[in-house]
């Protein structure tokens, strides 16, 4: 989980890939995910409200994804999602992978954001690495693995029905 294509087909060849292979193999799997995933895409319970009431006190809203930008753009756009984020970070816009913290500082970046004012929601442990080095609070987020393996953060959440623009300002107060 969190892995970026680059570091993905290099485990899976057992080599060091060029640019190109890289590109090639990791769209043909991104597209199958795709075709896989297209008839059963649906938001975390509670996330559009919980965007909404985010948007309504004027927080800043970003999306820092490991997927590539083709992955990104699917599920933003196929969920109607794109309104509510004020900034698209991807995997094709940073040179280094989760648990770099690179990623989460350009987000904090592009909205203009200190990063220990950001909260970070993760799924994988390599993300809450990378927003823990990033000097972010983390919230797990506990959608792909169980709660008891999201360790090193905050707070952990089953879905965004579980938070709200009052519990995260309190959490982001340290």
């Amino acid at each position: 989980y969190g892995m970026t294509n680059a570091d993905l087909m290099s485990f899976v060849f057992s080599r060091r890939l060029t640019h190109a292979e890289i590109e090639r193999y990791g769209e043909e799997k991104e597209q199958y995910y795709r075709d896989l995933y297209a008839g059963h895409m649906a938001p975390t319970p509670g996330l559009v409200e919980f965007l909404r009431e985010l948007k309504a006190a004027g927080t800043r809203t970003v999306v820092a994804t490991s997927a590539p930008r083709s992955n990104a753009a699917f599920l933003i756009d196929g969920l109607r999602l794109r309104p509510l984020f004020d900034a698209v970070v991807h995997a094709g816009q940073v040179n280094r992978g989760k648990p770099d913290p690179e990623i989460y500082l350009t987000a904090a970046s592009r909205v203009g954001c200190r990063p220990d004012a950001c909260a970070v929601f993760e799924d994988a442990q390599v993300g809450i690495e990378a927003g823990r080095r990033a000097a972010m609070t983390v919230i797990g987020l506990a959608t792909t693995l169980p709660p008891e393996k999201l360790t090193a953060v905050r707070l952990v959440i089953k879905d965004f029905r579980e938070i709200n623009v009052q519990k995260l300002n309190e959490l982001l107060v340290k």
